[in-house]
């Protein structure tokens, strides 16, 4: 009977360190799971502060249009300039595209010849969706830069469009449809 009595004893004990083990684990697990909801939540948490820190910093702004002005000081980022051709004429103005009033400065250049393009400098980034506002399709070619920045060429009924960003300003190469010329003129362009 001893033996039975003993037997009995190491089932009860094993079946204890089972029941413990098994409680333990699932403890484990479940504060495990509580750090790791922690963790997320705090995570999300900063994500969402910084968000709000980003929407709060100031942004570079255009300086007010004013006559008599140069042009680099009414542009907040670097304005593009063509290697080739003779500046002819510049203009700032603020025009509204995507529901954001964008500030551009266009510079006019004839290359002679009585071949004229303009070079548009743009802030913010949202004066791109003028190519698709005005009816500009991306051209497959690639290899296409200005100064430097990978460029887009785009066309619509005999007329190019060079484009090219850098950080939130927008360039852009207004000209007759002429892949080569846009090539050239893009290699040449300077920030």
């Amino acid at each position: 009977m001893g033996s039975t009595k003993k037997k009995r004893k190491r089932r009860n004990r094993l079946a204890e360190e089972i029941v413990a083990l098994v409680l333990g684990t699932v403890f484990a697990l479940m504060l495990g799971a509580i750090f790791y909801g922690v963790m997320a939540y705090q995570s999300a948490d900063d994500e969402v502060l910084r968000e709000a820190e980003a929407a709060q910093a100031p942004m570079p702004t255009a300086a007010p249009l004013a006559q008599g002005v140069d042009m680099a000081g009414l542009f907040p980022g670097q304005l593009m300039a063509l290697g080739a051709g003779t500046l002819t004429g510049e203009r700032a103005e603020d025009v509204r595209v995507g529901g954001e009033v964008c500030r551009a400065v266009t510079r006019t250049y004839a290359l002679g010849e009585g071949v004229e393009v303009e070079l548009v400098s743009a802030y913010p980034a949202a004066y791109a969706e003028r190519m698709a506002a005005e009816g500009y399709v991306p051209q497959l070619v690639t290899g296409f830069a200005m100064a430097g920045l990978s460029g887009v060429y785009a066309a619509k009924d005999g007329q190019g469009m060079l484009m090219a960003r850098d950080g939130d300003c927008v360039y852009m190469l207004l000209m007759e449809d002429d892949q080569s010329l846009a090539y050239s003129l893009g290699a040449g362009a300077t920030l």
